[in-house]
């Protein structure tokens, strides 16, 4: 991290709690507008698998699904959805 160890705490607790406030609404089976809980879980997992070998600190995506997921602090959580498949 650009910030030294401060900045790596800090963005490792972000990341920690953006997870875990998902996966809590992901149990109650909130839903934000059109995205679900369970896609941006896919989608924050599968970037940060990328990030392992491949350098992300200038990934604009990255960013905003980051930003997605901290807007649920911000917004709450969206309202209930159903399951329709057969």
């Amino acid at each position: 991290m650009e910030n030294g160890i401060v900045g790596f705490v800090v963005f490792i607790g972000f990341l920690v709690a953006i997870f875990y406030k998902l996966i809590l609404d992901l149990k109650s089976k909130s839903a934000y507008g059109i995205i679900t809980p369970s896609l941006l879980i896919a989608i924050l997992s599968g970037i940060m698998l990328n990030s392992m070998v491949i350098d992300t600190l200038h990934w604009r995506h990255l960013w905003f699904f980051l930003g997605l997921g901290m807007a649920n602090f911000l917004l709450g959580g969206g309202g209930r959805y159903e399951d329709t498949r057969n």
